[in-house]
């Protein structure tokens, strides 16, 4: 540039001179204002270049040679360009010369090359780059994390090394037939890592292509899903199956029979529906306790289980009642020997802790199809439930086919359905509130509305008790109504005095109908003082899987009026993966059979932390239902689970004595500070659950309260199970569950000098110490919880 100035005889000749090279250039007296710019400055700088005379430039740090700089351009755009500078003279006084060229897209260029080299690098899913022929080129660190082959074993190599042998030929052709016509294929394959273990992924591969279409490389990004579907297997095995009995639940009950019944339509045969219960369960349950009756149950569900086929389906549906579903019988001769096989299995001993437990069934029998008439699953359920209690009546231990003339005893429900018409005409109906309350704040946030039956002759009547008379008649429709008007003119009374409260109420299958949207909107037109944000529905599970389609598309239009929908009873029967994903709800209320034997049934405490990791999965706010005791509390806020009610924080009151309660409530002051554990401190709890059962066991056989000790061997107790399912079982010294191994080796070592010891000082000396050792085998498992409150 010095060379061109020096050339140039006049400055017209040197600007044209320059205005022809096409490169950016300024002329910049000693104070940095332009003096000159050429039209490549200009359009560098995205202005007229006679425009930039007289403007201030900013040299670089350095006076002369080349550097970087940032141009601001109009707007407060920025581009990179590479300056050089050079000092020369203009019309006779000292100047500089800047030359600037372009790097701006170079730049960008090589950012992003960066970034995706990081990105690539860093990526938690495993890549792999390959050529068109698939040899690999280049994998990434997660890649080797995941498969176990490192780059320098992938490299030349094909995907092949990968594969499991559980994919046939037509998978792998369909696969590059989509990607070769489409341009990418996602979805989950089997692969085997290095050492031999087949693993299940989640891939997404596409190809690169030039500008002249031609695939240059493919890259395939995947990631291991085996943990999450083998948790997901177990949520659902968890959702469609009874946690006692290991049998089917409602949810495939519910499946098999509308399978069965479309299979007996199909094939021109019958299906048979049975209801059994155990006659004499609640006397031995109520005589020798709940683990009796729980061994009772698991016994029955097993030898009915046996003397069934295949193809049939055992399902229990709670207490001591389950539905067992026969499927292709020719006609009723053939399903006889069937009935016959069930009474003999349900009536077999099942020995517990020496005692021989036995029961006998009564079983009512519906049939499929019957005559020219249709029925629903519920109908043919109620029918079977019918013909259960006649066959009780006839004497127990016996089987009873529902026939027409069982419909008179509906006389008695009838009566039900004028007394109830009578008592809302009457205004006996009430609402009482139970509070709902954030464990960790200890604040209110809401209440749920239950309705109780103010009767002039039988006083104040529990849902229970008239409910089920009404279940699907219009009754129900008028009482809900009614509910839901009074829980709303409540909300606005309280949103009036400054009060927020969410309430929710119950809403039954039979309000659930078309025109359920349209009766909603009409409520919430009535009282429009209420935020619809406070009112929040309930619904059942079971309500809800009755037609999954039409309740889904019900909650989505109640959301759109602003109302929040949650699935009630949680984990009783439809707990399914595939349902919850399909219903739009915003909560769900787990069921208070759980809670309140979390701190007894180490299962129901498992069935709560799935329930619980469910609920995170599908991003739905939790409540947990019975909370009887502040130890229950605090196990609902280590497993995460914020908001509860029950008994523990209050009962059910009409609403005149909710604003005195508000007044008097205190939380418990554990709740503030516990904190919320993590996947591996909960395995903690659970471990402690499972001594503590342990230990009362023990201490109750020493009482002679229980016939049999429990498990006395170290490793065969359940706390044993727990510690060699933990990795590096049986620990060297060093890991932090050793000293907790030996310290419950020791336990049991002492617990069998107690209960061999023969004279009453050898007996409390031996129970002090063994209580000694337990009361430290807890405190040193919440000690490592992060817990220091050791609570017995």
């Amino acid at each position: 540039m010095q060379s061109v100035i020096e050339a140039a005889t006049t400055v017209d000749s040197w600007g044209r001179l320059v205005s022809a090279l096409g490169e950016a250039v300024l002329v910049l007296d000693v104070e940095g204002v332009i003096l000159f710019a050429n039209p490549a400055a200009g359009h560098l700088l995205d202005r007229p270049a006679e425009s930039l005379v007289g403007f201030p430039f900013s040299l670089p740090a350095a006076s002369t040679g080349t550097s970087e700089i940032e141009l601001m351009l109009p707007g407060g755009r920025l581009r990179l360009a590479e300056a050089t500078v050079q000092q020369g003279s203009w019309q006779d006084q000292d100047a500089w010369v800047v030359s600037l060229h372009d790097i701006h897209e170079r730049k960008m260029h090589e950012a992003r090359l960066r970034m995706a080299s990081h990105v690539f690098s860093s990526a938690h899913e495993a890549i792999l780059i390959t050529d068109p022929k698939g040899r690999i080129l280049d994998v990434n660190s997660a890649f080797t994390r995941v498969t176990g082959y490192a780059l320098e074993e992938a490299l030349g190599k094909t995907p092949q090394i990968l594969k499991s042998g559980l994919h046939d030929d037509d998978f792998y052709q369909r696969l590059w037939g989509e990607l070769l016509s489409k341009g990418s294929w996602s979805g989950e394959m089997w692969n085997r890592r290095k050492t031999g273990e087949v693993y299940l992924q989640r891939i997404s591969i596409t190809s690169i292509r030039d500008e002249r279409e031609q695939i240059q490389f493919f890259i395939g990004f995947t990631e291991d899903i085996t943990d999450l579907r083998q948790h997901e297997q177990h949520l659902e095995f968890i959702a469609q199956h009874d946690s006692l009995t290991k049998l089917p639940n409602r949810v495939l009950l519910s499946d098999r029979l509308q399978q069965g019944m479309a299979h007996a339509e199909r094939n021109g045969k019958s299906l048979a529906l049975a209801y059994i219960d155990l006659d004499g369960f609640k006397e031995i349950n109520d005589a020798l306790g709940h683990p009796a009756g729980d061994a009772l149950l698991v016994g029955c569900a097993r030898n009915m289980r046996q003397a069934l086929r295949d193809a049939d389906t055992l399902s229990r549906i709670g207490g001591d009642e389950f539905v067992a579903v026969i499927v292709d019988l020719v006609d009723l001769q053939d399903a006889l020997p069937l009935f016959d096989r069930l009474l003999q299995a349900a009536s077999l001993p099942v020995v517990y802790e020496g005692h021989e437990l036995q029961v006998s069934a009564s079983l009512g029998v519906t049939l499929y199809p019957q005559s020219d008439q249709q029925f629903d699953a519920d109908q043919l359920l109620r029918q079977a439930d019918q013909a259960m209690y006649q066959a009780k009546l006839n004497g127990r231990n016996r089987y009873h086919l529902f026939d027409v003339a069982m419909d008179s005893q509906l006389k008695g429900i009838q009566q039900w359905h004028g007394d109830i018409a009578r008592g809302l005409a009457a205004e006996e109906f009430v609402l009482f509130y139970q509070p709902k309350v954030d464990l960790r704040t200890g604040q209110v946030f809401g209440f749920e509305a239950l309705v109780r039956w103010q009767h002039p002759d039988k006083g104040l009547m529990m849902p229970g008790d008239f409910l089920p008379y009404i279940e699907r008649h219009d009754l129900m429709l008028r009482l809900g109504n009614w509910v839901l008007d009074q829980a709303l003119r409540q909300i606005q009374r309280w949103h009036e005095q400054g009060q927020d409260f969410e309430v929710s109420v119950n809403i039954s299958a039979r309000q659930l109908q078309d025109d359920f949207i349209d009766t909603l909107s009409g409520h919430l037109a009535n009282w429009p003082g209420v935020p619809p944000r406070l009112l929040t529905l309930e619904v059942l599970e079971t309500s809800a899987m009755d037609d999954l389609a039409h309740i889904s598309e019900i909650i989505r239009q109640a959301n759109r009026l602003g109302i929040v929908f949650s699935l009630d009873d949680f984990g009783t029967g439809y707990s399914s993966l595939a349902y919850l994903k399909r219903l739009p709800v915003s909560q769900i209320k787990i069921d208070r059979l759980f809670v309140q034997e979390m701190t007894e049934q180490p299962d129901d405490f498992a069935i709560i932390e799935g329930i619980m990791g469910l609920a995170s999965a599908f991003r739905l706010e939790v409540v947990a239902e019975g909370m009887e005791h502040p130890e229950q509390g605090v196990l609902l806020l280590q497993l995460g689970c914020q908001r509860a009610q029950g008994y523990g924080i209050a009962r059910p009151m009409p609403q005149e004595q909710v604003q005195a309660w508000l007044c008097q409530w205190r939380p418990e002051p554990a709740w503030s500070v516990t904190p919320v554990l993590s996947k591996d401190k909960t395995s903690l709890l659970y471990a402690c659950i499972e001594h503590k059962v342990w230990n009362k066991s023990l201490c109750g056989y020493m009482a002679g309260v229980k016939e049999r000790p429990p498990e006395r061997s170290h490793d065969g107790c359940r706390f044993g199970h727990w510690l060699r399912q933990q990795p590096g079982y049986p620990f060297l010294p060093g890991h932090p569950l050793r000293l907790v191994y030996e310290m419950h080796l020791s336990l049991h070592q002492v617990a069998e000098q107690w209960l061999s010891a023969s004279g009453p000082s050898e007996q409390r000396l031996a129970q002090d110490k063994y209580l000694e050792l337990s009361s430290g085998l807890l405190a040193q498992l919440r000690l490592m919880m992060g817990l220091y409150r050791v609570e017995d």
